[in-house]
């Protein structure tokens, strides 16, 4: 007779090896954060293969096959936390200490766990017992716990996701206290790789992995759909924006810090408009933002805010390159006719100012790199 926890934990493999299948097939899965979220899902599946052989031979009353589980299930088990953890850990900008500190622990109840593998009966008592659940649940709670002090570290876009993709192994282990012959644990967890995954893919196919601004592709849809709007009498505005001499601070500086200065650029750019606005990165060093906001005499006091934040930007940063941006901005008429007509005649308007601006920055080409 098949038990219900043999038909969840059925259904929790089947779920896990439809995700892993699907993270092979996509490319943004193959980062270290992707390969280490594989492994994750490879070492939960080989948990509930060693919770059925375990279940499955203390039925038959088979003692090697009950000694086999009972050291998957218990040396498995404080790994699988390891695993979490260091892939939290590659989310955030941390020192080394911290994850020693981490590793250290989990690793010391596995050490612990090794020696009573053996020792084990046949009800498996330590692995199922309330303390156990309970250590596993403070785990998972601490790592909630993690997220939420060092927030700061992490890019802003996957910041909600990792934090309450944590909540569901957290919330399911727990319940494990209530309910007997039922493995919920492993359903959290694979509960919050199904987030995990969903919400990378989706974060993935539409921003820009260095600036996390919105890559090209979704601003080339999102200005087609504008377009077709404005056509029903919603009108809408565009800005080009251009870091000048971004070359220069390349060559000068190097490429990371050009990176950096791209990312700086972005963050200031998505606080100076709103949560519906759209911060894209066109390419290179160039950004396009698409608003609903029409009136010319507000989009030039956002021109002007943007300019303001530099400046104080490159105050605050005395000792970075310090950034100057050539700015246009075009309100949509009907008249251009396509989207690539529209992008060319703010194009013009911010090499307009670019002009102006290279005018300036010669006669002070020695405060540009200061």
């Amino acid at each position: 007779m098949i038990t219900n926890w043999v038909v969840i934990d059925i259904y929790t493999i089947i779920i896990l090896i439809c995700l892993l299948w699907f993270s092979h097939k996509k490319e943004v899965m193959s980062s270290m954060r992707g390969k280490f979220l594989n492994i994750l899902l490879e070492m939960t599946l080989f948990m509930l293969f060693s919770d059925i052989l375990f279940r499955y031979s203390g039925s038959f009353s088979n003692s090697i096959l009950i000694k086999i589980g009972n050291t998957f299930l218990n040396i498995g088990g404080p790994f699988l936390l390891i695993l979490l953890y260091r892939y939290i850990d590659g989310w955030l900008t941390l020192d080394a200490a911290r994850t020693r500190v981490w590793s250290s622990l989990i690793l010391t109840i596995v050490l612990i766990n090794i020696t009573l593998v053996f020792t084990l009966d046949a009800a498996n008592i330590l692995y199922y017992s309330e303390i156990m659940i309970i250590i596993k649940a403070i785990f998972y709670g601490l790592f909630i716990l993690y997220l939420i002090k060092y927030r700061s570290e992490i890019k802003k876009s996957y910041k909600n996701t990792l934090i309450s993709s944590m909540f569901f192994p957290f919330i399911f282990t727990l319940i494990q206290l209530g309910v007997n012959n039922i493995q919920t644990e492993y359903i959290g967890l694979t509960l919050a790789y199904l987030i995990l995954i969903i919400n990378i893919q989706r974060k993935d196919m539409s921003e820009d992995a260095l600036t996390g601004a919105t890559n090209r592709r979704m601003l080339n849809i999102e200005l087609e759909d504008r377009i077709e709007l404005a056509k029903t009498g919603r009108p809408f505005s565009a800005f080009m924006i251009d870091i000048d001499y971004f070359k220069k601070i390349n060559d000068t500086y190097g490429h990371d810090v050009g990176d950096k200065v791209l990312r700086d650029v972005s963050n200031i750019l998505q606080s100076s408009f709103r949560k519906e606005d759209v911060v894209a990165r066109y390419g290179g060093d160039e950004f396009c933002v698409l608003t609903d906001i029409s009136d010319e005499e507000i989009l030039n006091k956002i021109k002007n805010r943007i300019n303001e934040r530099v400046s104080h930007y490159n105050q605050t940063n005395p000792k970075s390159p310090q950034i100057n941006l050539s700015i246009g901005f075009k309100i949509y008429d009907n008249k251009y006719l396509t989207s690539t007509n529209f992008i060319h005649a703010i194009d013009e308007t911010m090499y307009k100012q670019k002009e102006k601006n290279h005018s300036f920055l010669k006669e002070n080409a020695s405060t540009i790199l200061a």
